[in-house]
């Protein structure tokens, strides 16, 4: 058996008890009458790695207090770094337990300050500041200007002066423009730093006409100036009072071959609609051709097939501000009734709806409270030149019988009509000349899922005894 670093120190404990006759060690060691208990001695007696031996307890460790056990924090001593905490940037600490420092995305520390800029050329660096987990602007920092020709490195790219045209030495001379297309070169001298007299002689470039020519001496001929594409220009082949009026616009032709091509992507007149646009760009707008009236149409919000059939008629709309208004006037198809008409336009009069049967319904004269109640029912009637005929088929409410149904409609089965209790009657049943003879005397019987029950409380015949009475009935 393997002993703890605890379990050890018990044993020393106990044998220097025994040795030295000290009765405090002994009881500490559990060798006298009284004896402490403890879950542990040490850490490895809690077995798993998220707890320690504290004050004999085995507890959850979370030395940082930042609701971590260390089993799953990777650095206990430290409050902001646990599984999932913000990763911040540039502290080379692995904040969020992922095995991985400084990755994004990160945020910044508080209050934190880093260089930013360039120290190069003309530049010199600034700071910023965290503020809310993220960097401000950089702040006095000198930042890069456009190279100029001033023997300084204005860009801060390591290089001075560098592609800054017409930087020159006095007296230098150089060839000036173009040797391209249509153009010639001319010549100019350095009249000092950075000054360059104007090109003599030259032959410049001009804007590109479609001639098949390099006009604008771009290396390209008919083509719009540093592109590959080829030169446009506008068209229109409408009539003149609508060109650009309305929705009507410029086309565009391109130049092919040194000459002009078709007119394509041009706007010309088209019929007018409702949008709140001149489309045939007459000046006006959704209006009725060659008129200052607004565009009417004809309207209908019931089916094609309902069109002129019964009561169906067509409305009719206005355009308002590029929207067409209610139909007006219009008649669509409603809900048949019986009434002579064919009120669903459906070319039959007073019929079931996709139907050639007549038009009928539902009917009942009993009391509203009776109706579909028990045994009571609807009957139906036919409509028959515009009105309704008579009711058939209809159960109205029957006095209530013992048969286990509610003949009465009231809504209660085999009872008194009106009542809660159950149906009851008379009974006797003895022969009927003995009824109410002498002795004799009727009972009563109640209703029971639908059966009679015996006759209670009857009295019958019985032999005949000396009391002055007919014990038998007979009279």
């Amino acid at each position: 058996m393997v002993l703890s670093l605890g379990q050890k120190l018990s044993v020393l404990c106990c044998v220097l008890g025994v040795i030295w006759g000290v009765s405090g060690i002994l009881s500490g060691c559990g060798l006298t009458g009284e004896t402490k208990k403890f879950d542990c001695q040490d850490v490895n007696d809690c077995g798993k790695k998220s707890l320690g031996c504290v004050d004999g307890k085995c507890v959850v460790v979370d030395v940082d207090k930042d609701g971590w056990s260390r089993d799953k924090d990777c650095d206990d001593r430290n409050w902001r770094v646990y599984p999932k905490a913000p990763e911040i940037c540039g502290n080379n600490v692995d904040d969020d337990c992922d095995s991985k420092i400084d990755e994004e995305p990160c945020v910044c520390l508080e209050g934190s300050e880093q260089e930013c800029g360039s120290d190069k050329g003309v530049c010199r660096k600034g700071k910023r500041t965290c503020v809310k987990s993220k960097w401000s602007a950089c702040l006095g920092d000198v930042p890069s200007e456009k190279e100029i020709c001033d023997g300084k490195d204005n860009d801060c790219n390591g290089s001075i002066d560098d592609g800054v045209k017409g930087c020159c030495t006095v007296g230098e001379e150089r060839e000036c423009g173009l040797k391209v297309g249509l153009c010639k070169p001319g010549k100019q001298k350095c009249e000092g730093k950075n000054a360059w007299s104007l090109c003599v002689g030259q032959s410049g470039p001009v804007d590109e006409v479609c001639d098949g020519k390099d006009n604008d001496c771009d290396g390209k001929v008919d083509n719009i100036k540093g592109k590959e594409t080829a030169i446009r220009q506008p068209c229109y082949e409408g009539s003149k009072v609508s060109r650009n009026v309305g929705t009507c616009s410029d086309g565009f032709q391109t130049c092919v071959g040194g000459k002009w091509g078709v007119c394509k992507e041009q706007k010309q007149p088209e019929p007018e609609l409702c949008d709140n646009k001149d489309n045939d760009c007459d000046g006006f707008v959704d209006n009725q051709k060659g008129r200052k009236r607004g565009l009417l149409r004809e309207c209908f919000g019931g089916p094609v097939s309902a069109v002129r059939k019964g009561i169906c008629r067509k409305g009719v709309q206005v355009c308002v501000q590029g929207r067409w208004g209610a139909c007006l006037s219009e008649q669509k198809p409603g809900v048949e009734t019986c009434n002579g008409r064919d009120d669903d336009c459906d070319g039959k009069v007073d019929n079931q709806p996709k139907s050639g049967n007549s038009l009928s319904q539902t009917c009942y004269h009993g009391l509203a409270s009776t109706r579909t109640r028990g045994t009571c029912a609807d009957g139906r009637q036919v409509c028959e030149k515009g009105k309704w005929g008579l009711c058939k088929g209809a159960v109205l409410p029957t006095p209530e019988i013992c048969d286990g149904k509610d003949n009465d409609c009231d809504g209660r089965i085999d009872n008194i009509t009106g009542r809660i209790e159950s149906l009851k009657e008379v009974c006797f049943t003895g022969p009927s000349f003995e009824r109410k003879r002498g002795e004799c005397r009727d009972g009563v019987r109640t209703c029971r899922q639908g059966k009679w029950s015996t006759c209670e409380g009857e009295r019958t015949s019985s032999p005949e005894i000396c009391d002055n009475k007919d014990n038998d009935c007979d009279g």
